[in-house]
């Protein structure tokens, strides 16, 4: 797994975001938190994953690029909004992972 810098986290999530991505780091489960990674197919724009997926060993080398965190499912919808409406300012299009990699410096 790899992490934007400049991650999105939920509102609900701030408050928690350093103990979030430790423990998805560490593989240790947690209820309620979600992550948004760059899309694994290209049908879709991103993708949505419950936290505790990430805790299986497939993921832990897998090359899913987290580029947001929610504490709710919820939540996660939001911060796919902020992603998409970033994007679309941005690059005047829904390519985030052209937006994503242009916020990176690439």
């Amino acid at each position: 797994m790899k992490w934007y810098k400049n991650l999105y986290v939920g509102k609900n999530a701030k408050e928690n975001r350093n103990t979030i991505i430790r423990k998805i780091k560490k593989s240790k489960p947690q209820l309620g938190v979600y992550v948004l990674t760059l899309p694994e197919s290209a049908n879709n724009i991103l993708d949505i994953y419950h936290s505790i997926v990430l805790t299986q060993p497939y993921y832990k080398n897998s090359d899913l690029y987290i580029v947001g965190i929610a504490s709710c499912k919820e939540e996660a919808y939001e911060v796919m909004q902020d992603i998409v409406m970033d994007s679309y300012r941005s690059t005047g299009k829904f390519d985030i992972e052209e937006y994503i990699h242009l916020k990176k410096g690439h």
